[in-house]
């Protein structure tokens, strides 16, 4: 049984038989399903009209609008889908009962615990109909506000003090870039969706990955803090040592900015969707394409994360 309940800016989905077996960072609807459509269902052409006459809003938390005109003026370029306007959550009142209106929110999935967060595109009414999403990242503070004093507290965590290390305006202009292509050419893309696309991936024998820095972070492994971030950082030579062609650690913030820039290269975002689940993706930074998706389970990114792009690109 599922239940949805939209509060302020935030969807709140409680699944009370949901597994924890998602794969990829992000997912698409289509006209075209796969035969589990484990989280975005089938669309119609109607369902792709009604979309099209719509004002997008892309809601943020108040840490994010302080880059406000930066990030409209990049999802204004990376969104050719339908007009795109950047809100605060706080605004979302004003738009959430006019005709014609799609919202990119905050989404949580809960079960009891966190299970997944992410940005969820959809039209809200009678019928919500959704049509993609990508995944944010999961710290273990998350999972410590809900716990302890519920899915309020955790409404003013996010909009306030959470740093979502993915959530920065150079990235999320990739992903609906990426996104909006998919939604053009009717695409679907499922959350179970594995992304090998050795084509490009045999570029990166010369070419520098760029691999955002969270991968070297190390995780505790004890049953009361699995997954949980620590100060300390693991062996860099151990982590990448069955990745012998050429890399490069990034901070989020530097990653977003290199897109920004309009540099070409190709750059590896590392996720945790939950406290054991592990998301390695590699993305074009021009176009927001991604060519590599996959997932391991555990509290740490391991060598063998890499080791599977790097067979690929050998291939």
């Amino acid at each position: 049984m599922m239940k949805n309940l939209l509060i302020k800016w935030i969807l709140v989905v409680i699944v009370l038989s949901f597994g924890t077996d998602s794969f990829a960072q992000f997912a698409v609807a289509g006209l075209k399903g796969s035969k589990g459509e484990y989280c975005m269902t089938k669309l119609t052409e109607d369902d792709y009209k009604k979309l099209k006459k719509c004002i997008t809003y892309f809601v943020c938390p108040q840490t994010l609008l302080k880059e406000r005109e930066e990030l409209q003026i990049l999802l204004d370029e990376a969104w050719d889908y339908t007009d795109i306007v950047v809100i605060g959550n706080d605004e979302v009142k004003e738009y959430i009962k006019k005709k014609n209106s799609a919202f990119i929110d905050i989404s949580i999935l809960t079960n009891p615990t966190i299970q997944e967060i992410y940005m969820e595109l959809a039209i809200v009414g009678e019928k919500r109909v959704r049509y993609a999403r990508f995944n944010l990242n999961f710290n273990c503070k998350m999972a410590q506000v809900i716990k302890k004093d519920g899915t309020t507290e955790l409404f003013k965590y996010f909009d306030t003090e959470a740093d979502i290390l993915n959530l920065k305006p150079g990235i999320i202009a990739n992903y609906l870039k990426m996104i909006a292509t998919k939604l053009n050419e009717k695409e679907f893309v499922d959350c179970q969706a594995k992304i090998k696309n050795a084509e490009e991936l045999k570029n990166l024998e010369k070419d520098t990955l760029f691999i955002t820095d969270n991968a070297k972070i190390k995780f505790l492994a004890t049953a009361f803090k699995f997954g949980c971030e620590t100060d300390e950082e693991v062996d860099v030579e151990k982590l990448m040592k069955r990745y012998p062609f050429p890399y490069q650690f990034v901070t989020f913030e530097e990653l977003s900015n290199k897109i920004i820039n309009g540099d070409e290269f190709y750059y590896a975002i590392c996720l945790k969707t939950q406290d054991n689940l592990n998301h390695v993706s590699v993305y074009k930074s021009k176009t927001g394409e991604c060519v590599y998706n996959s997932f391991s389970v555990g509290a740490q990114f391991v060598n063998g994360d890499f080791e599977k792009i790097a067979k690929l690109v050998k291939k």
